[in-house]
């Protein structure tokens, strides 16, 4: 399966995920989520988002997330497990649609 970057909006209205922030990681053939950090404003604090590329920009899917407020060994820990949750909160809402 070949998957592409998330460059573009998926819906006219959204900014590009570029503009607003910066991209960690894209998608790849290992794994469909994206990554963004977002200003934290606080000293030792790193802000990761990951968007499950399956189901961002779905109309039809209402917003969906978790949030994980822990210390990590490494940034790399904490991006992966911010794909994990994301990953999974896609699971979970698919589950119930």
């Amino acid at each position: 399966m070949q998957l592409k970057k998330i460059t573009a909006s998926p819906i006219p209205s959204f900014p590009t995920l570029g503009d607003m922030f910066k991209i960690v990681k894209e998608p790849c053939d290992e794994c469909s989520a994206v990554v963004i950090e977002a200003d934290a404003n606080q000293d030792g604090v790193n802000l990761y988002i990951a968007l499950d590329s399956d189901s961002y920009g779905h109309t039809s899917r209402p917003g969906n997330g978790g949030i994980r407020l822990l210390n990590y060994k490494t940034d790399q820990c904490a991006i992966d497990d911010a794909v994990r949750l994301a990953k999974g909160m896609t699971r979970k809402h698919d589950m119930f649609r």
